[in-house]
């Protein structure tokens, strides 16, 4: 008889002796293994009578030994005497997948456990017990065992660290020359450490020319260094073109423009004002371009930075410029006080009085404003002449500036003209008048302007416009000319309309003289007229 047991589940089988050495499968959990020759029965003592009121055998060890199915036949070499492998605890708690079995097979009839039962069966939760127990022995061994001699190995590291380190070659014998010969220590296989390179300094240049050639490098360092050093180096005459060149240069770099244009203002001249005026259009650096033709003398420049003032979103920083820059940027700023943009206007005209600028100044910007293309412009400086004070000295200049708006096909702009003549017109500008005489809306105005300048060149065309109105005006004026139109006023006594010649009539007895008697009368008027004329040729006479 053998006693088997199922490595998997452990389930226990006694077999009868034909089976031993052989593979055979577990009724419980389908598993096949190999049943050991060397597990025969143990013999047991005749238990007592109080052990068989006690203890309840299972149906599995009463019975005879049963037989399972055979897989193969192992020779005993194949025997081996390997204990069963452990299941795992979780292993329990699985269902256990049973292998088909046939309608005719012997099954083992289990029957219903007692307390009794559970005690007997608990045998085997105390092989894991001590298996376990038995497991957790040698880790704490090694676990031990490691820490021992972590602490050995310290303290040896210690003891060797306090004592005195032998010098190689110390006890070598000392050649001719008093010197020990070096021993190499073998124990020290490490490589020597990699030295830290460190770039030497860069040297600052010696001369303006030195610097120019860093500034030209690509090197940013070199670059930084040759700025540095201009920075802090006076500025000499000789050598400004050579540095503002250089510097010039560099414009392009983005990290070198700011500094670049800064010394810029140090060393910069007229030349380098292009450079600058060409980076007001990119949107990054249009401040720092700015700031830089606001510290350069030069007049081109203050006329760049004055430009500014009509750009959107720079008005300010201009007028910060502009008032840094001073009285050199008058003439520049002047221009801009006729301009469309009432802001601009108004900080044009902030800027000249802080300038403490003459009237001078800015009649002439507005006279140069009114040849402007802009109609805006031009209108603006006509409205502002219109306002001032006669200036003699720019009385010419302005006239013929407006003389040129009378053509312009803009109504306003005519009429803004008209108005500004009444103060600056001279007799050259009668022609240009008179020929505005045909225009109903400006007539009275340049009536009353040829009126005031007393132009020969006007009593003719006024005399022919006596039926146009205003004809009480033009009879002032023609009065007013005296015998100087006499022949001109004669004109009208032919007039097919009464009213004209009894207005030609009215002039004539004011201004005229024995000849314009007896072209009344041949001309057949009225007879009050006639007796009216010899009472007032006799009080002439």
């Amino acid at each position: 008889m053998i006693q088997a047991n199922c490595p998997h589940c452990l389930t226990s089988y006694r077999l009868p002796d034909s089976q031993g050495g052989k593979r055979v499968r577990c009724k419980t959990c389908s598993a096949a293994f190999l049943v050991d020759q060397s597990e025969e029965v143990p013999v047991l003592e005749e238990a007592s009578e109080a052990d068989l009121r006690t203890t309840v055998k299972r149906p599995s060890q009463e019975g005879s030994s049963e037989e399972l199915p055979v897989l193969e036949e192992v020779p005993a070499t194949r025997v081996s005497s390997a204990p069963p492998r452990l299941r795992r605890r979780e292993d329990d708690a699985r269902p256990v997948r049973r292998a088909p079995r046939d309608e005719d097979e012997d099954q083992p009839i289990r029957r219903r456990t007692t307390p009794d039962d559970d005690r007997e069966e608990s045998g085997g939760g105390g092989m894991g017990v001590l298996f376990g127990a038995v497991a957790g022995i040698l880790v704490l061994l090694v676990v031990g065992g490691g820490l021992a001699w972590f602490f050995a190995t310290r303290s040896d590291n210690q003891q060797a660290s306090t004592e005195p380190v032998e010098q190689p070659g110390a006890g070598a014998p000392i050649d001719d020359g008093g010197q020990q010969p070096v021993v190499p220590d073998d124990k020290d296989k490490r490589p020597p450490p990699t030295p830290i390179i460190r770039p030497d300094p860069i040297a600052p240049p010696q001369d303006a020319t030195s610097a120019a050639v860093m500034l030209r490098d690509m090197n940013p360092e070199r670059r930084r260094v040759a700025l540095d050093w201009l920075e802090s180096t006076p500025v000499r005459d000789a050598d400004r073109s050579t540095v503002s060149r250089a510097l010039t240069s560099i414009l392009d770099d983005p990290q070198s423009r700011r500094k670049a244009v800064q010394l810029l203002s140090k060393w910069g001249s007229g030349e380098n004002v292009p450079a600058l005026v060409a980076l007001l259009d990119d949107s990054h650096s249009w401040q720092v371009a700015l700031d830089g033709l606001s510290r350069i003398e030069d007049d081109e420049a203050a006329e760049a930075v004055a430009r500014q003032l009509t750009v959107s979103g720079r008005l300010f920083a201009a007028r910060l410029r502009l008032s840094r820059i001073g009285k050199r940027a008058e003439k520049h700023v002047a221009k801009y006080l006729f301009h469309r943009d009432d802001n601009v206007r108004r900080t044009a005209e902030s800027l000249l009085k802080g300038y403490g600028t003459t009237g001078s100044v800015v009649m002439e910007q507005a006279a140069a404003a009114l040849e402007l293309p802009d109609e805006d412009i031009k209108r603006s400086a006509a409205e502002w002449l219109a306002k001032q004070n006669l200036d003699p000295e720019y009385q010419d200049k302005v006239a013929r500036s407006l003389e040129g708006l009378l053509t312009d096909s803009d109504p306003r702009m005519k009429q803004t003209a008209i108005r500004a003549l009444d103060r600056w017109a001279t007799k050259d500008n009668v022609k240009a008048l008179v020929g505005l005489l045909d225009n109903n809306q400006l007539r009275p105005a340049v009536v009353a302007i040829l009126g005031r300048l007393k132009d020969d060149q006007a009593i003719a065309p006024l005399a022919l416009r006596l039926h146009l109105p205003p004809q009480d005006q033009i009879a002032l004026v023609l009065v007013s000319y005296g015998s100087k139109a006499e022949k001109a006023v004669q004109v009208q006594l032919t007039n097919t309309e009464p009213v004209i010649r009894q207005l030609a009539c009215r002039i004539l007895a004011q201004i005229g003289t024995n000849e314009s008697r007896t072209v009344l009368i041949n001309s057949r008027t009225s007879i009050a007229t006639e007796r009216s004329w010899p009472r007032r040729g006799r009080r002439r006479r």
